[in-house]
């Protein structure tokens, strides 16, 4: 049998993902209310220089969360978030609902987190934007900081958009502040 890199490879894939198991823990925990909060979001492009946003949180731990290198851990929540999106002329209700995920280590006060949701805009035509469809996306990625027991700051950059679900899909990018309280 002739060496190929191709097996080579299928070998090394096969030993990495055998030494992450052994370095790695999946747990199964109850679901459990673990956050609440409110953000801001600020336009983050000229395209949307309009546009605001404003909304409360609620997260939920999910059950399973993964342990790494003894010091890493991966944590999934379901947020749910009820809010305003408005370009200062029309407003739309906003409502999110999907998973998001934060990476952190062991002592450390930072959290790299990010999720995708699927979200509900009560109105899709705005002065400055037609967004196509009341069906969105919601992605975002960002840092956050426990600067003190139960309380977090944070910053994410958020992009919404109807991913190409009708022909008309311009997005939004923001720049959100939040303030969580963590139980």
């Amino acid at each position: 049998m002739p060496f190929s890199f191709t097996k080579l490879r299928g070998v090394k894939c096969a030993l990495l993902a055998l030494s992450l198991s052994g370095t790695a823990a999946l747990r199964a925990e109850d679901w459990a209310l673990s956050t609440t909060g409110v953000r801001i979001g600020l336009p983050a492009s000229k395209s949307g220089k309009d546009f605001w946003r404003a909304e409360g949180l609620v997260g939920w731990t999910l059950p399973w969360d993964w342990s790494f290198c003894n010091d890493w851990n991966l944590d999934s929540r379901l947020d749910l978030t009820a809010g305003w999106l408005g370009d200062g002329y029309k407003n739309a209700a906003v409502v999110t609902l999907g998973p998001s995920f934060g990476l952190h280590h062991k002592g450390w006060p930072l959290t790299l987190e990010g999720g995708i949701s699927p979200t509900f805009i009560s109105r899709y035509e705005f002065v400055s934007k037609d967004f196509g469809s009341y069906f969105q996306f919601t992605s975002h990625v960002g840092l956050t900081w426990q600067f003190i027991t139960h309380f977090s700051i944070g910053y994410q950059f958020e992009h919404m958009s109807n991913a190409g679900i009708d022909g008309q899909n311009p997005g939004l990018n923001l720049h959100v502040v939040e303030l969580r309280y963590i139980f």
